[in-house]
C-alpha cells in the first residue's frame, strides 16, 4: 500500500523518483507532511541542542536536515524501542544512512495489568506520542524506565477509573 501511495505521488507531483534529491524543500512541499516543515522550521530556528521525539517522522526531519547541508552533531532523535524493533521501518539503518544520534528508550509494558499497554508490546499500538522524547528527558532528571512505567500505570489506571 505505501509503494502504491509514493507512486501515485509521484504521478500527481509529474515527478520521477530520486528527481527532487537536491531540491529538499520541494520534496517536503510535494510529499512532507505539515508537522514536517513544522519540527524543521523550529529545529533550524533554534541554535541549541535539539531533540527531535518520535521515530520514523523525525528520520525524514534528519534527512532534510542533512540535504538542506545542515550538520546534524548538535541534533538527536529520541525513540521507543517498539519503533526500532519494527522492521518495516528499518529505523537502525536509516538512522545510520542519514547519520543523526538516537536514544532508544527501553519502556516495557509487558508486565502491565491492562491489555492496552501490554498491546504495545505485540506491535498492537504505534505510540506516536514522543514517548521516548519523554523518557529521554525524565532519565536526564534522574527517574529511570521503570519510573515512567509506574507512573503510566497511575495516570492509564486514573483514567481507567473515571471512565467508569
Amino acid at each position: 500500500m505505501k509503494k502504491a501511495v509514493i507512486k501515485e505521488g509521484f504521478k500527481r507531483a509529474g515527478i520521477e523518483f530520486g528527481e527532487l534529491a537536491d531540491e529538499p524543500l520541494k520534496a517536503l512541499k510535494e510529499f512532507g507532511d505539515s508537522m514536517l516543515a513544522c519540527v524543521l522550521g523550529i529545529s533550524l530556528g533554534f541554535s541549541g541542542n535539539v531533540v527531535l521525539a518520535g521515530g520514523t517522522q523525525m528520520l525524514a526531519v534528519s534527512a532534510l536536515l542533512k540535504a538542506l547541508n545542515i550538520k546534524l552533531d548538535r541534533f538527536k532523535i529520541a525513540t521507543t524501542r517498539w519503533i526500532v524493533k519494527n522492521k518495516s521501518a528499518t529505523f537502525e539503518e536509516t538512522a545510520n544512512e542519514i547519520g543523526i544520534d538516537y536514544y532508544v528508550a527501553r519502556l516495557d509494558f509487558s508486565a502491565s495489568e491492562f491489555n492496552g499497554l501490554r498491546d504495545y508490546e505485540n506491535g498492537f499500538v504505534k505510540e506516536g506520542m514522543g514517548a521516548g522524547g519523554a523518557v529521554y528527558l525524565a532519565e536526564r532528571k534522574g527517574f529511570s524506565c521503570e519510573d515512567v512505567f509506574k507512573k503510566v500505570e497511575e495516570l492509564y489506571r486514573c483514567l481507567i477509573d473515571k471512565k467508569d
